[in-house]
């Protein structure tokens, strides 16, 4: 295989991957630009209020207290042929570790009653969304790769 043939490749290579890029990215955008209508019609204001604040604080901590390992996922297991699988598994052990210090963050939180931007109603719910779209991610990264 000659050089231009090498370039042509790896240039297939990157539009292909660019194409898989923007189709999730838009795709995500897109279904929350349908999903908006429909959360303020039959929220109250209040609720959609707690909603945004949960989604972000979320995507806050998801990204604090993972240390953004999905992405990192992504970039390894591209270069690593041999070690996907073990990439794949620390990824999840950083996941289930971060899980577990919100957990026990949120629970200190409740035991010694310090003021909290939501009530504890919205608790479990956090940190069930936490864990799964940290997992989300991580996957999601694993099988772009």
């Amino acid at each position: 295989m000659n050089n231009n043939e090498k370039k042509q490749d790896r240039a297939q290579f990157l539009v292909k991957n660019s194409i898989i890029f923007s189709i999730s990215s838009i795709g995500t955008k897109f279904l929350s630009l349908i999903l908006v209508p429909l959360y303020t019609t039959y929220l109250t204001s209040e609720e959609y209020g707690i909603i945004d604040l949960i989604s972000t604080t979320r995507s806050l901590m998801t990204y604090v207290l993972t240390f953004c390992v999905a992405d990192g996922v992504l970039r390894y297991v591209m270069e690593q042929n041999e070690k996907k699988k073990k990439i794949l598994t620390y990824g999840a052990e950083v996941t289930v570790v971060a899980t577990m210090i919100l957990l026990g963050g949120v629970t200190l939180i409740r035991i010694l009653r310090i003021p909290f931007i939501w009530n504890s109603d919205y608790d479990c719910f956090f940190i069930v969304l936490f864990c799964t779209t940290a997992l989300n991610s991580l996957y999601s990264n694993y099988l772009r790769a």
